[in-house]
C-alpha cells in the first residue's frame, strides 16, 4: 500500500488531499477580481484570453446585479461576464 499511495512530494500530497476533499489546490493559482478583469481588458488583452485566465484562477468576483450592470456599462464583453458568473457560482458550490 505504501508503494501505491505514499506521496513523498509534499506539494503533490497537498494537491491530492485537496482533490479528495473537493477543494481546489490554491498553491499555484492566482486570485483574480473584478478590478483585475477590468484592468486586463483596458490593457488590450483579448476577451478569449481573459476568459482562459478566469478559468485558470481562483476567482473572487462580485456578481451582484448592480455590479453586473456596471460591467455592462463599461462595455465588458458578455462572454467575459458570463465566465465571471460561472466561476463565482462554481466557487460558492465548492466545485472550484
Amino acid at each position: 500500500m505504501i508503494q501505491r499511495y505514499y506521496h513523498s512530494d509534499l506539494e503533490a500530497l497537498k494537491k491530492v488531499a485537496a482533490a479528495v476533499d473537493g477543494n481546489r489546490a490554491k498553491t499555484d493559482t492566482q486570485v483574480i477580481s473584478n478590478r483585475d478583469v477590468l484592468g486586463i481588458l483596458e490593457g488590450g488583452l483579448e476577451p478569449e484570453i481573459v476568459i482562459e485566465m478566469i478559468r485558470a484562477s481562483f476567482c473572487s468576483f462580485d456578481i451582484t446585479p448592480q455590479t453586473l450592470m456596471e460591467l455592462r456599462a463599461v462595455k465588458v464583453p458578455a462572454n467575459v461576464v458570463k465566465e465571471m458568473v460561472k466561476a463565482r457560482s462554481a466557487r460558492k458550490s465548492g466545485a472550484q
